[in-house]
């Protein structure tokens, strides 16, 4: 079997924390590099909901890394309040050195997410609910929509269901493993029928899905959600 082949493996016991243990040792550049394999460094999923982003007076951002979506915002000239969760110290001080006064940076768990006030548009791109344990998907999306305000707007962005993510490594099932060089991070492909049932159980409703490809030819999807 040549190395890069995608390798089937038993399904292992794993959190996001084992996925943030990475990511600390990871430095920016890598972030970058890796966006840039998934076909998002274009920002076209940004693209796509700038008419959200534009109508919004405050946006929160989830998981803001190398700081890929907020150049986009404060490039395109958005005049509204930018905040943004990270959990990774070395993230949070390389944000706040780079964006200084524009945004507020939360350096919070979305886990055990607590913020002073609600926002009009979350945005969680880049498959960041891939990066959590399915039996942690309902606690990050309840944090969210407790986050946003009664007429607000949560953006979240997935694979197709039926798409490998880039740079996997081994796969069992909805769960990916994918080598970044500084180790594995482990990801969850979550499926429509799993999507439809947190949307029952924490009430919101998903007004529109936003089909993609990005530059990496993966088939992507945006999903725009409100609370019932």
């Amino acid at each position: 079997m040549k190395n890069n082949a995608i390798l089937q493996i038993p399904s292992l016991n794993w959190s996001n924390k084992d996925n943030l243990l990475v990511y600390e040792k990871t430095p920016i550049f890598k972030l970058k590099e890796c966006a840039a394999i998934s076909g998002l460094d274009s920002c076209c999923d940004l693209r796509l909901i700038h008419q959200y982003i534009q109508r919004s007076s405050s946006i929160l951002e989830i998981g803001a890394g190398a700081g890929r979506v907020l150049d986009y915002l404060i490039n395109s000239n958005y005049q509204g309040e930018i905040s943004a969760v990270e959990c990774c110290q070395n993230y949070c001080q390389q944000l706040l050195k780079r964006f200084g006064q524009k945004i507020s940076v939360y350096c919070q768990n979305l886990l055990r997410l607590s913020l002073p006030k609600q926002f009009d548009l979350i945005l969680w791109m880049w498959s960041g609910i891939a990066d959590f344990a399915p039996a942690e998907h309902l606690l990050a999306l309840k944090n969210l929509l407790s986050t946003l305000t009664d007429h607000g707007i949560l953006i979240f962005d997935t694979l197709d269901p039926t798409v490998t993510p880039a740079a996997t490594k081994y796969n069992q099932g909805q769960e990916y493993y994918i080598d970044i060089k500084y180790g594995i991070i482990r990801t969850y492909s979550v499926t429509k029928q799993e999507l439809d049932q947190y949307a029952k159980k924490l009430h919101f409703i998903e007004k529109k899905q936003l089909h993609y490809t990005a530059t990496n030819g993966k088939e992507r999807i945006l999903h725009i959600v409100k609370k019932a």
